[in-house]
């Protein structure tokens, strides 16, 4: 994956310009990045107990006996623990196509690009479920306003590794396109299972398949533009509603 966009991002919004970015410590280009990655793997353990707050990066932190030194490491707080847990997500999603694309090449050519697609977005929610309780709070942190730059930065990452290894290489407006459109059915299939409370999260996989038709159909609409300020708008609606969802949840 690639993380370099994010430290931009992450100085726009604290007042830690020194820091390093989260980025930094997952791709392992910060000095401290090994333990800024132990205590946010650690932390994530106490996130089913404290949710996505400091107070489970403390308890991580805690836990290795680096209570000491985890304070002003982390100026995002709980933003950089749950970007830190999207952006792991987000690569071990690419190793995973990565892994798929060399036992059928070339990319996407065993199965069409849609339903590539459609097990890509599947793999990448599954790779939430440990803390699919919690994930409501971590959507509405990522919906605040000053964490916006935050998490488009996260969600491009995801959609240029989903379409990359479809085998997509658009440099036109299609480029925009496709990403807007694929950010729509990501970000409204991780509503429905944030909330999918059936077994083995078959109502987010019928809806999933649903909405995976309207996205092959945008996709070959010959009004690419029109249709791309309306999906733009349905991405917008999407976060507020997310955030609503979240704060009536008082998750937090």
């Amino acid at each position: 994956a690639s993380y370099h966009a994010y430290s931009t991002n992450a100085e726009k919004t604290t007042h830690y310009e020194a820091q390093p970015s989260i980025n930094d410590w997952v791709s392992g280009a910060s000095p401290k990045a090994d333990i800024k990655n132990e205590i946010l793997k650690a932390a994530l353990h106490f996130v089913p107990q404290h949710g996505w707050t400091w107070k489970s990066i403390a308890a991580g932190a805690n836990s290795l006996g680096l209570s000491t030194v985890a304070h002003g490491l982390f100026p995002g707080g709980n933003l950089d623990l749950v970007t830190f847990f999207y952006l792991t997500c987000n690569d071990a999603l690419e190793m995973q196509l990565s892994s798929d694309a060399q036992k059928s090449s070339p990319r996407g050519a065993s199965k069409d690009k849609i339903a590539f697609i459609q097990d890509a977005i599947w793999k990448r929610l599954l790779l939430m479920a440990p803390h699919k309780e919690t994930w409501a709070q971590a959507l509405g942190i990522l919906a605040l306003p000053q964490n916006m730059p935050v998490a488009l930065s996260n969600l491009l990452d995801l959609l240029d590794i989903i379409w990359h290894e479809a085998g997509d290489g658009s440099i036109d407006m299609n480029w925009y396109y496709k990403r807007l459109t694929l950010a729509a059915l990501y970000q409204s299939t991780e509503l429905v299972f944030v909330q999918d409370k059936s077994a083995d999260f078959s109502q987010t996989l019928e809806f999933l398949e649903r909405r995976s038709k309207d996205f092959a159909a945008l996709n070959s609409c010959s009004q690419k533009m029109s249709q791309a300020r309306n999906t733009a708008t349905d991405v917008a609606e999407l976060g507020f509603a997310t955030l609503k969802n979240v704060l009536r949840m008082n998750t937090w």
